[in-house]
């Protein structure tokens, strides 16, 4: 009987599996995240993709419900709607996992670890999501120890539209798009406002949230030159409930609140200066602010944050028949103040090359990157992955290994003791992490199913630390799955 149910189930996950990846891929897509426009049926490490058709069919607002549906993440919330929202991938923590808008990296320099609050972000101006598992850090450097996960704006429609929906949420969203030859100039806008039940189930009182934010993309395509310049501004405001530590349980307060302020700057260039080699340059700019207002004591205290980050990257590309090289250069600032402490830098800069091969019915795709940054010096990682196909590319064997590190966070280095003691630690070494996997993968068609064995291990990793320590390296984590 137990052999039966095991039977019977594992048939029901894979009908799923085979059915949401039919859903995905009716047209085999090209995964942007990989910085080589690699063929997903290509890409080694385990990929997926939510479409423009598979938002539409969603009916949440929300970015972060659409990432829960990927497999292998978790999501939590410390509240109702609006407050901060994280993503856990293949059982690392959220700051493990690093976030793209457009290929550019996004995060609050100013948080505790460095991540990112999804509920900022809605739906409105998404295209289609790529996610990348597995250690990525060769790529993009710090924090891609789980994955990578990639959100594609709107680039512009056919048809300009306006739309007004309620219900949970109050919404008013407007898409403008307009073309003059080579170029494209696309704006979309919205405004969703509101009012969610407080979680403190003994009083009506509702607490609102609002959210409204544009995103402006312009693209110029001429024969040699690619240009592409985004402009994303988000700005959220939550009103927040209370907690009473001698009850143990929250409270209704209808002065605190939290509101964050987050602007988008981004300006690509491509260049092809011969048949098969092009020159990339990226830039972007990054500003997080944040203010948390709570009861404190016997009155209202107000904590005020604000965050800059500076990122460039130039590398080049050779297009080969049977696979493609890429190399170059990036450099990051960030820029940190608040919480006693006052324009604080932290600037990482990087080397790094990876080759994606592919040699009859192998795939190869290894790299290397090297980190220098003043505080914790330099650091090198490696990816090396394999895969063999047989069939006629419809079944698959293969395996990865590789590198990554997650920075430790100027919060976690500089924030100044309080009344319980000591938090900030300056000689924090940045967390290491090892991964491997393997797996197998078939498909016929349209259908697609992978299964896929995975180890994580992550040392020195940094944790809060008791009697009044601070922020520690402590011992390692190990992620099995």
């Amino acid at each position: 009987m137990t052999q039966k149910f095991y039977i019977i189930f594992i048939l029901f996950i894979l009908g799923i599996s085979l059915q949401s990846y039919a859903q995905r891929n009716q047209l085999e897509p090209i995964i942007l995240t990989s910085k080589q426009e690699t063929k997903s049926s290509e890409m080694i490490n385990q990929t997926e993709v939510f479409t423009e058709d598979d938002i539409e069919l969603t009916t949440s607002h929300q970015l972060e419900e659409l990432l829960s549906q990927f497999s292998g993440t978790f999501s939590s919330h410390t509240g109702a709607i609006g407050t901060e929202s994280s993503l856990f991938v293949r059982g690392t923590e959220a700051r493990h996992t690093l976030i793209l808008i457009d290929g550019v990296r996004v995060y609050d320099p100013t948080s505790i670890g460095r991540t990112l609050n999804l509920s900022l972000f809605k739906l409105s101006d998404v295209e289609r999501v790529e996610f990348v598992k597995g250690s990525q850090g060769v790529l993009y450097g710090s924090d891609a120890i789980g994955g990578v996960i990639n959100i594609i704006t709107k680039k512009g429609k056919k048809e300009n539209s306006v739309s007004l929906t309620n219900g949970y949420f109050n919404q008013i969203k407007v898409e403008n798009t307009f073309t003059l030859k080579n170029s494209n100039f696309a704006l979309d806008a919205y405004y969703l406002e509101s009012d969610h039940q407080s979680i403190v189930s003994e009083d009506s009182e509702k607490d609102v949230h609002m959210n409204k934010g544009f995103t402006l993309n312009y693209s110029l395509g001429t024969d040699h030159v690619d240009v592409e310049t985004m402009l994303k501004y988000t700005d959220s405001f939550t009103a927040t409930d209370a907690y009473d530590f001698i009850q143990n349980k929250p409270v209704d307060d209808k002065k605190a609140y939290s509101k964050d302020n987050h602007l988008l700057f981004s300006q690509k260039l491509k260049v092809k200066i011969a048949e098969q080699k092009s020159l990339f340059f990226n830039l972007s700019f990054s500003k997080y602010e944040r203010i948390n207002k709570y009861k404190k004591m016997l009155d209202y205290g107000k904590d005020e944050y604000e965050g800059d980050t500076i990122e460039t990257e130039v590398r080049m590309q050779h297009d080969y028949l049977d696979g493609k090289l890429i190399y170059g250069l990036s450099r990051s600032t960030d820029v940190y103040n608040g919480e006693g402490v006052s324009h604080k830098e932290q600037t990482m800069a990087g080397l790094f090359a990876n080759h994606h091969l592919r040699v009859e019915n192998y795939i190869f795709d290894y790299g290397a990157r090297i980190t220098h940054n003043e505080g914790f010096g330099s650091h090198l990682i490696y990816k090396m992955a394999g895969q063999r196909n047989f069939f006629e590319n419809q079944l698959s064997f293969g395996a990865s290994t590789g590198t990554a590190f997650k920075a430790p966070s100027t919060y976690q280095q500089l924030a100044p003791e309080n009344s319980f003691g000591k938090i900030g630690n300056e000689e924090l070494a940045p967390e290491k992490s090892h991964s491997w996997e393997v797996f197998s993968e078939f498909k016929q068609k349209a259908h697609r199913s992978r299964l896929t064995y995975f180890t994580i291990k992550i040392e020195d990793l940094i944790e809060f630390g008791s009697g009044g320590q601070g922020y520690i390296n402590s011992s390692e984590m190990t992620s099995r799955g």
